[in-house]
């Protein structure tokens, strides 16, 4: 949009408003008694350098309002993306006390093993 739309408008603006000065300058130097045309459109030229430099203005704050909204998701991109490690490193410490109760669980059962051999050799002796 910044690119499409608000560069064209400002370029347009801003070449309308050059446009402007330059009558300005030739204004001047003109005699004191402008004709009725002239003074036509120097009426006119001035409400336009108005209303594109208002354009301006308001193209030049969407701009910085769309860079803001591009900062902001940017902050949100990097916090997701931080929260992401965070997740990851929370599932591996997860999969290591998995993998350590597995082994603690094993190590168990071979010592339930041991003992119920122990019990039965008793059993029979």
């Amino acid at each position: 949009y910044v690119t499409s739309t608000l560069v064209p408008r400002i370029s347009r603006a801003l070449t309308l408003a050059r446009r402007n000065v330059l009558f300005e300058r030739s204004r001047v130097q003109t005699p004191r008694d402008l004709s009725v045309t002239r003074c036509a459109e120097a009426v006119t030229y001035r409400a336009e350098a108005v209303t594109y430099s208002a354009e301006v203005v308001t193209y030049s704050a969407e701009v910085v309002t769309y860079s803001a909204e591009a900062v902001t998701y940017s902050a949100e991109a990097v916090t997701y993306s931080a929260e992401a490690v965070t997740y990851s490193a929370e599932a591996v410490t997860n999969i290591a006390e998995a993998v350590t109760y597995s082994a603690e669980a094993v190590i168990c059962s071979a010592e339930a093993v041991r003992r119920c051999c122990r019990a039965l050799d008793w059993q029979t002796e």
